[in-house]
C-alpha cells in the first residue's frame, strides 16, 4: 500500500520562502500606504468641510465655496460634501451682485447637485437643492422663457420625504407661481394633514387666496381623525373659523383641543377662549373663562391688562366694570389694577366713576399715573388749572417719564406760561426713549410763541430729520427762515412742503410768496 509523502518544508529552497515572505510585507505594505493615502484625503476633506460650514454661518460665501471646493477635490464621492458644495454655490450666487459670476455659480451649482442625484439618487435634499438650482438658472436666464422645469426635482424631493414640512412648503410656493392649481389644493391639504400648526404660515403666503380654505379644514379634519396632533389640529380649525367670523364653531374647536394633553392648558388659554365668547356676544361666558384664566395665571395684573385690551378691541368696555368688579372679589388688587378698571370708565366717558378711581390710587397710593389720569379728566374738563397742577403732581413722582412732561409743556402753553412749557418740552425731549419728531414739533412751536426763532428753526430741521415725509415741518421751518431773514432757505423749504402736499392750498401761498 503506497504510504503518503511526507513533506519537509525545511528542505526546501531558502530562496523560495524568502520570495513568499517578501510578497506578503510587499502586499501589506500596499494596503496600508493606500489606505493611509484614502484616509489622508477624507481627512483633510473633513477639515475644509468644516472650515466651509464655519466660513458660511459667519456669510463670507465666497471664502466657503473655495473651502468646500478643496474638500470635494479630496473625497469626490462624499454625498455631504456634493450638498454642502451644490449649497455653496448657491449662496455664492445669491450673494453676487454682478450677473455673469451669478451665473456661473449657478450653473456650477447646478452642476454639482446632478452628480449629486446621479450618486445618491435616493437622497432628498440633493434632489431638493437640484430644484433649487434649477430654479435660480432659469431665473438668472430669462431669455429662454418660463419652463418650471424644477418642479420634477421638488416632486422627487417629496416622494422621498413625503412628511418634509419644508420641503413641502417649498413645492407649494413653486406650484403656486406655476400656475399649478389643483396640485397645489392636494399638496396644502397634505401639508395641513401631517402638520396642523403649518395651517397659521400656509396663510400668510402670498399665495394664498380663501379658496384654499376648503383645503385646509380637509386636511385639518384627516389629522384630527388620525389623531395627528389634535391638540393642534382643533386650534388651528378654530383659528379658521374665527377668521371666517363663525365664532360659534372657532368655540367649538378650541374648547375640543383643550381636552388633548391638558396638563399644557395655562391661563392664557382659558383668556383666548373667553376672547371667543366676547367676539360671540357671550359677555356672560366670557368672563367665566376670564376668571378661570386669571386663577391658573403666573402674572395677574399683566393678564388683567390682557383682557382690559381684549374689551376694548371688541368694544365691549361696558362689560369690563362689571368683570372688574368679580376680579376685586376673588383676587388681590393692586394699583396698577386700579388703574385699568378707572380707564375702562374713562373710555366710556364716565368721568365721574373715572375720577373717583383714580383720586383713591393718586392721593391715597401717591401714584404718578392716577395723577396723569386725573390730568387727562381736566383736560376734558377744560379745567387747565387742575390740570396743571394733577400733571406737575405725576412729573414730580416720575420725573423720568417724557409722556408727562410733554402733557404739562402742553397745558402751561395753553396757560400762556411759555418759559416753563419750554422747560417741560425739553425735558420730555430728554427723558423719550427714542427720538421723536413729534416732540422737537412741539417745542418748536413753544419756541416760536416765545419769539425765539433760530431754535425754533433748529427744532424743525430735527423733526424733518426724522420724519422726511411731513410737509408742515418744511412750511413751519420755512416761516421761522423768514422770521430770521434768510428768503432764500424759506424758500427751499416752502418748495419741499408744496413737492410733498402738492394739493395743499396753504403751501402754494407759501411757495407763490403770497403774505
Amino acid at each position: 500500500m503506497a504510504r503518503p509523502h511526507n513533506h519537509d518544508f525545511s528542505k526546501a529552497p531558502h530562496g523560495a520562502f524568502f520570495s513568499t515572505r517578501l510578497l506578503a510585507a510587499a502586499a501589506v505594505l500596499v494596503v496600508f500606504v493606500g489606505g493611509t493615502y484614502i484616509l489622508g484625503h477624507k481627512l483633510t476633506a473633513q477639515v475644509y468641510f468644516e472650515k466651509a460650514k464655519n466660513q458660511t454661518k459667519a456669510g463670507h460665501y465666497g471664502l466657503a465655496l473655495q473651502a468646500i471646493e478643496k474638500a470635494y477635490h479630496h473625497d469626490p464621492h462624499n454625498a455631504k460634501i456634493l450638498a454642502a458644495y451644490g449649497n455653496a454655490c448657491l449662496d455664492a450666487s445669491f450673494a453676487t451682485i454682478s450677473i455673469k459670476p451669478k451665473q456661473e455659480r449657478a450653473a456650477l451649482a447646478l452642476s454639482v447637485y446632478e452628480t449629486a442625484v446621479e450618486e445618491n439618487p435616493l437622497d432628498a435634499a440633493c434632489w431638493f437643492g437640484l430644484g433649487r438650482a434649477q430654479a435660480l438658472v432659469e431665473e438668472l436666464h430669462p431669455e429662454k422663457g418660463k419652463s418650471c422645469s424644477y418642479l420634477d426635482s421638488f416632486r422627487k424631493t417629496v416622494s422621498l420625504r413625503p412628511n418634509g414640512i419644508t420641503y413641502n412648503m417649498h413645492l407649494a410656493r413653486c406650484l403656486a407661481y406655476c400656475g399649478q392649481e389643483q396640485e397645489l389644493s392636494q399638496v396644502v391639504k397634505h401639508i395641513a394633514r401631517i402638520y396642523p400648526p403649518s395651517v397659521y404660515h400656509l396663510t400668510k403666503e402670498n399665495y394664498w387666496t380663501p379658496e384654499l380654505e376648503p383645503e385646509l379644514k380637509a386636511g385639518l379634519a384627516e389629522a384630527i381623525g388620525q389623531s395627528n396632533l389634535p391638540r393642534q389640529a382643533y386650534q388651528a380649525m378654530a383659528s379658521l373659523f374665527e377668521r371666517e367670523g363663525d365664532y360659534a364653531q372657532a368655540i367649538n374647536y378650541y374648547k375640543q383641543s383643550l381636552n388633548y394633553l391638558s396638563f399644557e392648558n395655562t391661563g392664557w388659554n382659558y383668556i383666548h377662549l373667553g376672547s371667543l365668547m366676547l367676539k360671540n356676544n357671550q359677555p356672560e361666558k366670557a368672563s367665566e373663562e376670564f376668571l378661570y384664566g386669571l386663577s391658573r395665571s403666573e402674572y395677574l395684573e399683566k393678564d388683567v391688562e390682557r383682557i382690559f385690551h381684549i374689551y376694548r378691541r371688541e368694544k365691549q368696555l361696558a362689560f369690563f366694570a362689571a368683570f372688574y368688579k368679580k376680579v376685586v372679589e376673588i383676587f388681590f388688587v393692586s394699583s396698577r389694577l386700579k388703574i385699568l378698571i378707572g380707564r375702562a370708565y374713562f373710555e366710556q366717558e364716565d368721568l365721574e366713576d373715572a375720577q373717583g378711581i383714580f383720586e383713591e390710587a393718586a392721593y391715597k397710593e401717591e401714584n404718578a399715573e392716577a395723577f396723569y389720569w386725573l390730568a387727562r379728566i381736566a383736560d376734558k374738563n377744560k379745567d387747565w388749572p387742575a390740570m396743571e397742577l394733577s400733571i406737575q403732581k405725576a412729573t414730580v413722582l416720575e420725573p423720568d417719564n417724557s409722556r408727562y412732561h410733554l402733557l404739562f409743556s402742553q397745558v402751561l402753553s395753553r396757560l400762556k406760561k411759555y418759559e416753563r412749557s419750554e422747560k417741560q418740552a425739553s425735558l420730555a425731549i430728554s427723558t423719550a426713549d427714542k427720538p421723536s419728531p413729534w416732540l422737537h414739533n412741539h417745542r418748536a412751536y413753544v419756541l416760536w410763541r416765545l419769539g425765539d426763532y433760530k431754535n425754533a428753526l433748529e427744532d424743525w430741521r430735527k423733526a424733518i430729520e426724522l420724519m422726511p415725509e411731513r410737509a408742515s415741518f418744511y412750511a413751519q421751518a420755512g416761516r421761522s427762515a423768514e422770521k430770521l431773514g434768510l428768503q432764500d432757505l424759506a424758500r427751499e423749504y416752502f418748495q419741499k412742503s408744496l413737492q410733498l402736499e402738492p394739493n395743499n392750498p396753504t403751501y402754494q401761498k407759501l411757495a407763490d410768496g403770497a403774505p
